[in-house]
């Protein structure tokens, strides 16, 4: 039943000509921006000063990504039953303030257990605050319109990870304990974003897309598939190649994340030079997302995601391979579209074939596949360089693994082809 609340806020959204959902995506952005800036896609930057300022090995760094993707793991399935019991909005509140504690506690870490701790209190709240949540609200508000704006929300990401450039300036000039005290006040800005948040459309009287009539929804959405359960969810074939593709995918996302500026200084390049090829990175996979939110919702997503992946593997392989400043260029671009472009349908695959009452709880099992990729990568790598001096073995061996995770999209099939697990 529409409260008289409900009805003013139906009312008010609707006079200003905008479907609220579209706010949803906005507020997204501009919460991603900072998360992203100075948590998320900042840690490759911090690697070499604090191998430098603490004689920390490549390994010994790398586990504290490896010990947060385990944390992760375990807090997903958590975390889906806390935004089906909850809602998005009071996950991610509590997520913001954990973020804020840990960035301060990172400017005070002396040693190598401290900095651990530091990491994984960030994580917890970066996990609560982070993709998950966001994904919840965009599937409960869109269907029809659901891979742009996947899409879109995740244009945070990009704004935020070109502010790498500026983040290594700030690293250089003000020292890293400084700007990791000043990244926890800026998350703070988190809280009020987050609370202008509508978990659901029909809180506020709406329906998905803002469509009236239930049959018109039905008619429109990807998929007519209503998953009910999780456990329902693990019994399919969609769900394990979802998230294994997903999975592999991640490992390279991650292990370039962490070492490839380390990497760049392994062959002589500056930190801001790395700095600079990571923000091309971040630019590119802006024209991939936008790209993406404009195929997803035109042509079948598996093959977009599968598409997605050989970019990863042709960046991976140029990355060790190439031998000048143009391969590094040719590199960033490659890597940026395809992440841009596959991102987004990894969400918009799991509501497809699953449906949105779930879609959080079945997303935060599948985060546990995930992660283990999104752990593996770094340490694949940092074991790569201090094993054999180079990463080139480490980033092979994964380039590998992104071309399996395109067979896992290729014949991941449709929406309605979906095969229960014997």
């Amino acid at each position: 039943m529409t409260t008289l609340r409900s009805w003013k806020e139906q009312q008010s959204a609707r006079l200003r000509g905008v479907f609220p959902g579209w706010w949803m995506v906005g507020l997204a952005v501009a919460l991603q921006i900072p998360l992203h800036a100075l948590f998320f896609s900042s840690f490759g930057l911090y690697f070499p000063i604090l191998q430098s300022e603490f004689g920390w090995s490549t390994t010994a760094i790398s586990l504290a990504v490896v010990l947060k993707q385990i944390l992760a793991a375990i807090l997903s399935p958590i975390q889906g039953w806390l935004l089906h019991r909850y809602g998005p909005k009071a996950v991610m509140t509590v997520g913001i303030g954990f973020i804020v504690v840990g960035l301060v506690s990172f400017s005070l870490v002396n040693s190598l257990s401290t900095f651990y701790l530091a990491q994984l209190v960030m994580m917890f709240g970066a996990t609560l605050t982070g993709m998950i949540s966001l994904a919840a609200v965009m599937v409960n508000w869109f269907e029809r319109r659901r891979a742009t704006a996947l899409s879109l929300m995740t244009i945070g990401m990009t704004i935020g990870g070109l502010m790498a450039p500026l983040l290594a300036g700030a690293l250089i000039f003000f020292g890293w304990r400084e700007v990791a005290l000043a990244s926890g006040v800026i998350i703070l800005l988190g809280f009020p974003l987050v609370r202008s948040f509508k978990n659901r459309p029909e809180d506020i009287g709406l329906k998905p897309d803002g469509i009236e009539e239930p049959d018109e929804i039905e008619s429109s959405a990807t998929t007519k598939i209503e998953v009910r359960s999780a456990r329902q969810a693990l019994k399919t074939r969609a769900f394990w190649l979802v998230s294994l593709g997903h999975g592999l995918a991640v490992t390279a996302v991650s292990a370039i994340g962490v070492h490839f500026v380390n990497h760049l200084i392994t062959k002589g390049y500056s930190l801001e030079r790395g700095a600079f090829f990571l923000a091309i990175v971040t630019a590119m996979s802006l024209v991939g997302k936008l790209a993406g939110g404009y195929l997803g919702d035109r042509f079948p997503r598996h093959y977009l995601a599968s598409i997605g992946m050989l970019g990863h593997t042709v960046a991976l392989v140029l990355l060790v391979t190439g031998t000048s400043m143009l391969s590094l260029y040719i590199f960033a671009i490659t890597q940026g579209i395809s992440w841009g472009l596959r991102g987004p349908m990894m969400s918009a695959l799991k509501a497809d074939f699953f449906g949105r009452h779930s879609f959080a709880k079945i997303t935060g099992f599948s985060q546990v596949i995930v992660m283990v990729g999104s752990a593996l990568g770094p340490i694949v790598c940092g074991l790569s360089l201090d094993w054999f001096g180079t990463y080139s073995h480490g980033f092979s061996s994964i380039a590998v693994l992104t071309l399996f995770g395109s067979l896992c999209f290729l014949f991941l099939g449709r929406p309605g082809q979906t095969q229960t697990l014997k």
